[in-house]
């Protein structure tokens, strides 16, 4: 799934272009967080012995990249995803808006320390 192929998505993102800086990052940052430990709750379930669980909408990130395209931790989950569904344009465009983030961009430390 393409992030800018998606209409809620798109519409998400208009709806935040307006925001100022520190409302969209602090809106992605929850959104990503709770991606994180809505995954981490069902993994939880699934060992509980729940056989089914409801599929999000969204895979983890999609929702936080869409309101910030410049939270760091979002552009490499995304991009990770889009380049594992195929989407390769789309992940390397991803990855490389990394490169471009300011070097002081707290998130990048945070991404840093993750993949070792």
């Amino acid at each position: 799934m393409s992030l800018t192929r998606d209409s809620g998505l798109k519409s998400l993102r208009k709806k935040y272009a307006r925001a100022a800086p520190e409302k969209r990052r602090m809106a992605a940052q929850w959104e990503y967080d709770s991606s994180v430990a809505s995954d981490l709750f069902s993994i939880a379930l699934l060992k509980a012995g729940a056989e089914t669980l409801p599929k999000p909408e969204w895979l983890p990130g999609f929702l936080a990249l869409a309101i910030d395209p410049l939270f760091a931790p979002a552009l490499l989950t995304v991009g990770s995803s889009e380049y594992q569904h195929g989407f390769v344009k789309e992940a390397m465009g991803l990855f490389l808006t990394l490169t471009k983030l300011p070097e002081n961009e707290e998130d990048l430390a945070e991404n840093h320390r993750q993949s070792r």
